[in-house]
């Protein structure tokens, strides 16, 4: 592994992981994270990759991780620069780095959410998402909405406003995330149109994307459950080729696997294998 910058398409320096094979099969795989996750979380799973031939690359997005200033209150960033600056910065280069290999894009929640709010979907053959959904509150778990509302209604908006930036590790939400962030994750949560408000507001690619898609959920997800992956994946990626798979974590041994855990290396002989095995369907 070896840590490398990148350039956004603004040309604010994104700081990355490069996950280089042995012996290349002449496939990258580029992975985005959910909100306020790290790219070190998703080490093992790229590191098992790229055993495989895989051309792994992780990322921060900005304010997040390594990508992050030393003080977040003041500094500028949406979920929607993340999509349209960071995550297409990141494309446009391995496009100029491997102008050759074929493309793939796996996507943890957010990270699989906003593809479509740049044209950078045109650059990749696959897709993977983990746990993207449509994020609006109602489509979540009965006893999970108080919560949610609590936390996107009250919380939220009183913590962004009261330090200038969102510490979400208050609350066991992951990493501190940027103002203008915050405030798009609330729309996410809290519009009914979720992600496509985001996308009225910037950019809406989403009835372009055609290529061939694996959406997985996960059965104990409370942040992303099977009736609101199913909504994102049918009717916001309704022209792609969409196989579904939804896990059961009795099936894989597990009491638990949440929103967060398909990626740990407990399971790289099992749930891992699902979007291999997809990855590996495609013609060589």
């Amino acid at each position: 592994m070896q840590s490398i910058d990148i350039k956004a398409t603004d040309g604010f320096l994104i700081k990355a992981c490069w996950y280089s094979p042995t012996t290349p099969n002449e496939r990258v795989v580029v992975i985005s994270a959910a909100t306020g996750v790290r790219q070190e979380f998703y080490g093992p799973f790229a590191s098992h990759l790229a055993d495989l031939g895989y051309t792994v690359y992780t990322y921060d997005y900005r304010g997040i991780g390594k990508s992050s200033p030393k003080n977040l209150k003041g500094f500028d960033a949406t979920m929607r620069d993340w999509a349209s600056k960071d995550f297409k910065g990141v494309t446009e280069y391995i496009h100029s780095h491997h102008p050759t290999f074929s493309k793939f894009m796996v996507g943890h929640s957010v990270g699989g959410i906003f593809m479509g709010l740049s044209d950078a979907y045109q650059g990749y053959d696959g897709f993977i998402t983990v746990a993207a959904q449509h994020g609006y509150w109602k489509h979540f778990d009965f006893h999970y909405k108080p919560l949610v509302l609590s936390l996107f209604h009250v919380i939220l908006p009183t913590f962004n406003k009261l330090y200038g930036y969102f510490p979400s590790h208050y609350v066991n939400l992951g990493e501190p995330l940027p103002y203008g962030v915050a405030k798009d994750w609330r729309i996410l949560i809290t519009h009914p149109n979720s992600i496509m408000e985001l996308a009225a507001m910037s950019e809406n690619h989403y009835a372009d994307i055609s290529q061939p898609f694996l959406s997985i959920s996960i059965d104990d997800d409370l942040m992303a459950p099977k009736k609101a992956v199913d909504r994102f994946a049918k009717s916001i990626i309704r022209n792609a080729s969409v196989k579904r798979v939804h896990v059961n974590p009795k099936d894989h041994d597990s009491k638990s696997i949440g929103h967060i855990n398909f990626f740990r290396k407990k399971f790289s002989d099992s749930l891992w294998k699902i979007p291999i095995e997809w990855l590996e369907s495609f013609p060589k």
